[in-house]
């Protein structure tokens, strides 16, 4: 979770991730969390980027994400198994918009297209996504470097 967390926060970069986010509502809130007692993480969305929020506070949430147990999630940050998969065989409990749940599902695979060699991503997404190599060598330069520095 702690990679997912810095991941969603230096995605803000990448020009199709913006349209994303562009998409959802203003002071829009989620939470992805794992079912029983697993980790949690609260996501605003505010001035066009992603906020983070402290997840043991009362949070106006739009949208939860709740995988039913440590392997379902595991399979999906392991990326064994895409998240749209993983929704399809039940593995995943949708509290809120369906729509805003595939947007912000959509993101997820946009970051794993940045963190993962295509050879990865080919096994887990349906199609990969048509970017230029070397615009996506520099997006994913900058990404790596702003999860590492946590900027």
């Amino acid at each position: 979770m702690f990679f997912l967390k810095r991941g969603f926060k230096a995605i803000n970069i990448e020009k199709n991730i913006k349209k994303e986010i562009n998409f959802l509502p203003q002071d829009f809130c989620f939470s992805i969390d794992i079912h029983p007692f697993g980790p949690k993480i609260v996501i605003k969305k505010c001035n066009n980027g992603l906020k983070f929020l402290n997840p043991n506070r009362e949070n106006n949430i739009n949208l939860s994400i709740i995988f039913k147990n440590i392997e379902r999630a595991f399979s999906v940050f392991t990326f064994k198994k895409s998240p749209f998969l993983c929704y399809a065989q039940n593995g995943l409990i949708i509290k809120g918009d369906l729509s805003h749940t595939m947007t912000v599902i959509r993101i997820l695979s946009m970051l794993e297209v940045y963190l993962l060699p295509k050879f990865i991503v080919k096994n887990v997404l349906k199609r990969y996504p048509e970017l230029n190599f070397f615009y996506k060598l520099i997006n994913r330069i900058l990404i790596y470097f702003r999860i590492l520095t946590g900027i």
